[in-house]
């Protein structure tokens, strides 16, 4: 992307993170870093995402979005590069998200379209090796119902405990126990078998640039999203953007 339409997607990205978020002052970030609950909002550009153009600016706008509720509705920073916050983050992004949802009911189909990318950019657990490999198969199972690639039994059954456990904990902080995420993540974490402080690889691929699709790969990555999330597509589809979201990126070509 070039420097005047990188600073007209910024730009973009800034109002509608003020929008989302209810922070007049909010500003977004272009960069790879962690989420953060103050100062600005970071998201990953468009270059580190793969896909066509529109679907690059589809995943740049939904991450905004996420970025957007996680300020909206509160809750603590952790660095993922430890179990623990690993853990906790996994929790807080379907919290906020759920919250999300309930009030911009019309990012439905633009939050799964991300999410099958997200399901697409997840590692083989064949090819995570030692402990991280709990840590992401927990995930897989929590944010996307399944997972990818080999794991033992033994594994399997323990992240989909942890994911249940995980569940039932973002239930619970939905109906007001605000304590609830931070208290689940031990029981999780001794389910998983993890330390709190095992470090998580922060090199986990989440988004690769040069990654081929096949014709089937997001229909089939995005109705396993739909059914992980219980939250169906507008009747235009995931797979189609709207309108406003295509003037938005015909703005910044």
């Amino acid at each position: 992307m070039g420097g005047e339409s990188a600073a007209r997607a910024a730009e973009i990205a800034t109002f509608l993170a003020r929008c989302w978020s209810g922070d007049a002052g909010a500003a977004v970030s272009f960069s790879r870093g962690p989420w953060r609950a103050r100062g600005p909002m970071r998201v990953a550009p468009m270059d580190a995402l793969s896909g066509t153009g529109i679907d690059r600016y589809r995943q740049l706008r939904a991450n905004v979005w996420h970025a957007a509720m996680r300020r909206r509705h509160g809750g603590p920073e952790m660095s993922g590069d430890h179990a623990f916050g690993f853990v906790l983050n996994a929790l807080e992004v379907r919290r906020t998200e759920i919250a999300g949802l309930a009030e911009w009911r019309g990012m439905a189909g633009e939050v799964i379209f991300n999410h099958a990318f997200q399901w697409l950019y997840r590692p083989l657990l064949n090819e995570v090796h030692g402990r991280p490999r709990a840590a992401e198969a927990f995930l897989q199972e929590f944010l996307f119902g399944g997972t990818k690639g080999d794991v033992s039994d033994r594994q399997l059954g323990a992240a989909r405990r942890a994911a249940r456990a995980g569940a039932e904990a973002v239930e619970a902080a939905l109906g007001g126990d605000g304590g609830a995420l931070e208290a689940a993540v031990p029981a999780i974490l001794a389910e998983l078998e993890l330390d709190p402080l095992a470090g998580i690889p922060v090199a986990f691929p989440w988004s690769r640039p040069d990654m081929p699709l096949g014709e089937d790969d997001m229909p089939r990555s995005i109705a396993r999203v739909e059914s992980a999330m219980g939250t169906p597509a507008p009747s235009r589809g995931a797979a189609v953007p709207d309108d406003d979201v295509l003037g938005e990126y015909e703005s910044i070509r």
